[in-house]
């Protein structure tokens, strides 16, 4: 008998089902080459009776365990800490249950639903039917509501102004600053002194949160155009590298105090309220204020591509004709 099919899941694992002594296993590897190293040791040690497993006794946890170790020297810290996240948190009412003793993914799926929101059931859902699919499990179609997208928030240019007098001597003022000038929080942690010269801010990595809750420096960024060079917009920034320390970080900030920060500092000063992410929305709101093109834009707030520019650019645009409208209206009211 012919060795059954390799095939690469869209998830990047290498898959393939062969039946041994009647048995239909499961087996899964990051190479093709290791999927028949190990399909050759299950035909040579007779399959289940020498402790081969049918990923059908599995449970749902146990395949997605598997899942995420074969994961771990590929993708970033980050991930994997979020994938834990959804194992230990989400569909629990399955994860202690066999593999085989689940028929409707979709009932489930909507169960979890009422309880979740989109975005993040989303999320979890993905690892689960990856986790799934990279074992040889057909789930069948499974259909997810749409997470509804949320108009990006941001500082009107004066605003921006009102802010920055606001922040001032704040502890959080270097990393809200380096915000303002399109990076991410994860950027900001990784930048140094030396980081900042020639009038630039050089971004080059991020530190993010590895599965045991420390800050890991990674090189690549979320995409290769995250590596950047970032004009220097606000003065302030120079004062502030004056008292850095050439040898540490410039933020060493815990991140949910420093959103709670940025909270009471919004609502003591009459402005909008915003999450941290927001503030780079702010620097694509000013972009738009001063007519930069939106490739610019892009290219300084290290977005791959134009979309979410070309998002924030219409929803502004929009927002631009609704002010003209009603002053229109105010006229031909009085």
């Amino acid at each position: 008998m012919s060795m059954p099919k390799i095939k690469k899941l869209k998830s990047g694992i290498f898959f393939m089902n062969p039946m041994v002594n009647g048995v239909r296993y499961s087996i899964s590897r990051l190479t093709a080459k290791e999927c028949k190293e190990e399909y050759f040791k299950l035909k040579a040690q007779g399959g289940v009776n020498k402790g081969f497993v049918s990923v059908a006794n599995l449970t749902v946890g146990e395949v997605v365990d598997s899942y995420i170790e074969t994961r771990t020297n590929v993708l970033s810290p980050s991930t994997i800490a979020g994938y834990k996240r959804i194992r230990r948190n989400h569909f629990q009412d399955v994860m202690s249950k066999k593999v085989k003793s689940i028929r409707d993914w979709q009932r489930i799926v909507n169960q979890a639903a009422e309880t979740t929101g989109a975005k993040t059931l989303t999320n979890a859902w993905g690892l689960i039917h990856a986790s799934l699919e990279a074992a040889g499990v057909d789930v069948g179609k499974v259909s997810l509501a749409k997470p509804v997208k949320k108009d990006a928030h941001f500082f009107e240019p004066e605003q921006i102004l009102v802010f920055l007098d606001a922040i001032k001597g704040h502890r959080a003022e270097l990393a809200w600053i380096l915000s303002l000038h399109g990076l991410r929080f994860s950027e900001t942690r990784a930048l140094t002194k030396i980081s900042i010269h020639d009038e630039n801010i050089y971004v080059r990595g991020a530190r993010v949160r590895d599965e045991n809750n420390n800050l890991v420096y990674k090189e690549s960024n979320k995409t290769e155009d995250s590596k950047r060079e970032v004009p220097v917009l606000i003065p302030r920034l120079y004062e502030l590298l004056k008292a850095a320390d050439a040898d540490k970080y410039l933020v060493e900030l815990d991140e949910s105090q420093t959103r709670k920060d940025l909270i009471k500092i919004c609502r003591d000063n009459g402005l909008p309220v915003l999450r941290i992410h927001d503030l780079r929305h702010t620097f694509a709101s000013l972009c738009y204020h001063f007519q930069i093109p939106e490739m610019q834009a892009a290219k300084w707030g290290g977005w791959s591509d134009l979309k979410t520019m070309h998002e924030i650019y219409t929803h502004l645009a929009k927002a631009d004709e609704e002010k003209a409208a009603r002053k229109l209206k105010a006229f031909f009211a009085s």
